[in-house]
């Protein structure tokens, strides 16, 4: 795991900090809470392969500068076309990723290309659990990360160590445009994370109120708790997020 994280190093940031400081109760708590996440876990496709992880990594890093083609090449899948745009694949390419005039814009996923190789899965993750939607969420690629879910990609599966799914790294970036994309396909709003906390928690505590709108019309819970016994407007309370209280619970906002 460390191997991955020096080599993940530069690109990958995440806030990995809890909502609010755990009292000793809530340390006391936190294996039984991780045990049970782990227990409703979906399996993660992180081959033992050292080979197989250098393409995952790969991928990664591609997905991480939001080369959207090349990683599209590296999972087999395709990027989005419009509707009735015909596509011609030639007999032979220049290269893998030629986009010149003798080939189509979509020739690098011919499945007869004797070049081709192994595809890495959609949902492959790196030791840590961090999928390529992980990646272009952290990072803020939105075209990547419409892509990769309109492919498939799982917005709901968590990285191991901090338990946070794509959706909890949008809301921590107060990305709402990411959010949207995310939900509009499947993700879970009222998933914890390793804290006990929420989409909505983060929101709430960051005073991002276009997120906590989106949240709470997508029927998030108001009275979801963290490690900490704390709701999210509980969090944004304590940081004098007034307004997104008012939202929450339409409580009169102090003079």
């Amino acid at each position: 795991m460390k191997n991955d994280e020096r080599r993940l190093q530069g690109f990958v940031r995440v806030d990995t900090e809890c909502a609010s400081p755990p009292t000793h109760t809530s340390q006391m708590r936190s294996l039984d809470f991780e045990r049970g996440l782990e227990s409703v876990q979906r399996r993660l496709f992180s081959p033992d392969n050292p080979n197989e992880m250098k393409q995952i990594e790969r991928l990664l890093k591609v997905v991480a500068v939001g080369d959207v083609k090349l990683a599209c090449f590296y999972m087999n899948i395709e990027e989005e076309v419009n509707p009735g745009q015909e596509v011609s694949v030639p007999k032979t390419l220049c290269h893998p990723l030629c986009q010149c005039s003798e080939c189509a814009p979509k020739s690098h996923h011919n499945q007869e290309n004797p070049n081709s190789f192994k595809a890495t899965s959609i949902n492959a993750c790196n030791s840590d659990g961090y999928t390529p939607l992980h990646i272009a969420v952290l990072h803020g690629h939105v075209h990547m990360a419409k892509v990769l879910v309109g492919q498939g990609a799982d917005t709901n599966l968590q990285t191991r160590s901090k338990k946070l799914t794509a959706l909890h790294i949008a809301a921590q970036n107060c990305n709402l445009q990411l959010m949207e994309v995310l939900v509009s396909h499947g993700a879970q709003v009222d998933l914890k994370d390793i804290c006990g906390n929420s989409a909505l928690h983060y929101c709430s505590l960051k005073g991002f109120t276009q997120g906590v709108a989106l949240l709470l019309q997508w029927k998030a819970s108001k009275d979801i708790t963290n490690l900490s016994h704390n709701t999210p407007a509980q969090e944004a309370e304590e940081r004098g997020h007034w307004n997104i209280v008012e939202m929450i619970f339409g409580k009169t906002v102090p003079n």
